[in-house]
């Protein structure tokens, strides 16, 4: 027997609603053609096939959920599921954030990945769960942190009164002052109009970012300081996550993990063609003593915050006994 059309479609938007238990916003802050994109689809990809249709996700880049404040916000409050950016933006909420912005706290990936996957870490991780709300669910490698400026850069001298555009975070406005800049907390999405005005002197991001959001069209030099080993996350609300059955949790860790590897491959892989790439767009590329900017860190950490610069040995410490 046939049924009637409208039954049929009935039946069969019910039977894609029915598969579709879960919907996904994911939002970031860059361009479709930046890393985090790439990572982005990465992680639909995966974990809708995991899920067999159960899971939908919906990819929201250049901040269309709103600047990264509001998206991070909304994952507190459910109207966003995951957001792709930095961890370090929990400070906001736990001065824990701030660990993924200590400054030269070690030197490649591979000590990265090892920090953040240690026992220790996954403990830092938990307990900045449950002071925001949030939880880290992948690190992804974003590569050194370096400056775009319109001043020439070969010391850290040369950085006296540098006005220059820093994350909205107390540790990164405490490194350049301490460097004697003059740091500008802003939100990403105002940085390029910032420059090109003339209300800030410089930016520092990690190179992909530097270059797909047009920075070399606006600044002079790129300045190679690596004073950040940057790492990105992916970050859900802990509520939503913890409300998702295990299954689906774990196709969702299993997710970040893919895509945060394919983040940090391709950041390796292309490092030295976007060098390549500022210098062909007419910029001067500085390559200074990174040992003379570490140095003058020397301490620091103990000055800006103690009981956090125990909590950065702790984390060392853990990934020597892991």
């Amino acid at each position: 027997m046939k049924l009637p059309i409208a039954l049929t479609a009935l039946l069969a938007t019910t039977a894609v609603a029915a598969a579709q238990d879960y919907t996904v916003r994911l939002g970031h802050a860059q361009s479709t053609t930046d890393v985090f994109h790439i990572g982005a689809q990465t992680f639909k990809e995966e974990l809708e096939a995991a899920t067999d249709g159960q899971v939908e996700v919906i990819i929201y880049p250049s901040s269309q959920l709103g600047n990264i404040r509001d998206m991070i916000e909304g994952l507190r409050i459910g109207t966003v599921q995951v957001v792709l950016d930095a961890p370090s933006r929990l400070a906001t909420y736990t001065p824990l954030g701030d660990l993924f912005k200590v400054p030269y706290l070690f030197d490649a990936r591979e000590d990265g990945e090892a920090m953040w996957n240690s026992p220790g870490g996954a403990e830092v991780i938990d307990t900045i769960a449950g002071a925001s709300g949030i939880r880290v669910i992948g690190v992804a490698w974003r590569g050194a942190r370096h400056i775009t400026s319109n001043r020439e850069i070969n010391t850290p001298e040369d950085l006296q009164g540098l006005k220059i555009r820093v994350p909205p975070t107390d540790l990164p406005v405490a490194m350049f002052e301490h460097l004697g800049a003059s740091p500008t907390p802003m939100d990403f999405n105002e940085v390029y109009l910032a420059l090109q005005q003339g209300i800030i002197d410089a930016q520092e991001n990690p190179l992909t970012t530097n270059w797909t959001n047009n920075f070399q069209e606006v600044t002079e030099y790129l300045v190679l300081t690596g004073h950040v080993k940057d790492f990105a996350g992916f970050m859900t609300g802990e509520d939503w996550f913890q409300s998702l059955p295990e299954d689906i949790q774990q196709a969702t860790l299993d997710a970040a993990l893919a895509a945060s590897k394919v983040i940090g491959d391709y950041v390796i892989a292309e490092e030295d063609n976007f060098v390549e790439k500022f210098r062909e767009a007419g910029l001067t590329v500085i390559e200074p003593d990174q040992e003379a900017f570490k140095a003058k860190f020397d301490g620091f950490m103990e000055e800006f915050n103690p009981e956090l610069a125990k909590q950065v040995e702790t984390l060392k410490s853990s990934v020597t006994q892991d």
